[in-house]
């Protein structure tokens, strides 16, 4: 589906950019619903292609259940954000943004002068949303995810509450009450080695609309729409991307050599 054909039978239109990898979650949603969402990683790909449980339980960053489970719909691009190019192409892509959804680190966009007063003097209209567990501001503002779901867990377990049953990926694919509900999609899934034709069973939308179809693909593989990006939104030149992969602001095949051992 090209993107006039997406718009055109879409619940939501526009361009939503979602620097790191921690806002997985609320981009999916809008992604399954129409939204074209630019999920952007570093060069040597996001650290959540690496959290498991992993597709026949072999490690390998693009056969992460985690990773499969929150990035359908999306397109992605490798971008330095770090690097002095990497934050020019960023706020280029801003200015072709709606939304902004990021989740690093409490004052890390503002570190690299990427921060809201920024961007908004470059798109006015631009809605940026930070996701923090705590927040912005405060006492626990820079407390990592890890340190709420611990607490989480001692307040629950000295309260005598058992927080969530354990399921394996079996389990949740033969349940008779998300099968009734049609919660598994079949989407044709490109990644190296994979057999011609095969699909791979994904968590279909969270949300279903009764008048409008959602558009649901399979998550992207390392650095899969760094050129449509770059060339559809951004206008950039055979030339513009070669400079940007000389200088690693992009990924390059010496990044994805030490990924997949080739």
């Amino acid at each position: 589906m090209n993107g006039a054909e997406r718009k055109a039978c879409s619940a939501l239109n526009g361009c939503w950019v979602s620097p790191g990898g921690g806002c997985l979650v609320g981009g999916e949603n809008f992604a399954d619903l129409g939204a074209d969402v630019i999920k952007v990683e570093p060069p040597r790909g996001s650290p959540s292609r690496n959290v498991g449980p992993f597709y026949k339980d072999v490690p390998d960053p693009e056969k992460s259940l985690f990773w499969f489970a929150y990035n359908t719909s999306k397109r992605g691009i490798t971008l330095d954000i770090e690097k002095a190019d990497g934050q020019e192409t960023f706020k280029r892509l801003v200015k072709t943004a709606d939304i902004i959804i990021e989740s690093f680190p409490v004052g890390y966009m503002d570190g690299l002068g990427l921060g809201y007063s920024v961007l908004e003097e470059l798109r006015p209209e631009i809605v940026m949303t930070s996701i923090t567990p705590y927040g912005q501001s405060g006492p626990k503002a820079h407390y990592k995810g890890s340190d709420l779901a611990e607490e989480v867990e001692i307040m629950m377990q000295a309260a005598g509450v058992a927080a969530a049953a354990v399921a394996w990926a079996e389990d949740l694919y033969s349940d008779p009450q998300l099968k009734h509900r049609g919660h598994f999609r079949w989407l044709d899934w490109d990644w190296p080695g994979r057999p011609e034709g095969q699909c791979t069973a994904f968590d279909g939308p969270a949300f279903r609309l009764s008048k409008t179809p959602d558009s649901q693909w399979a998550p992207d593989i390392y650095g899969q729409h760094d050129q449509y990006v770059l060339k559809e939104f951004l206008g950039l030149s055979d030339d513009n991307i070669a400079d940007l992969l000389a200088e690693r602001v992009l990924t390059t095949e010496e990044d994805i050599v030490p990924l997949f051992g080739l």
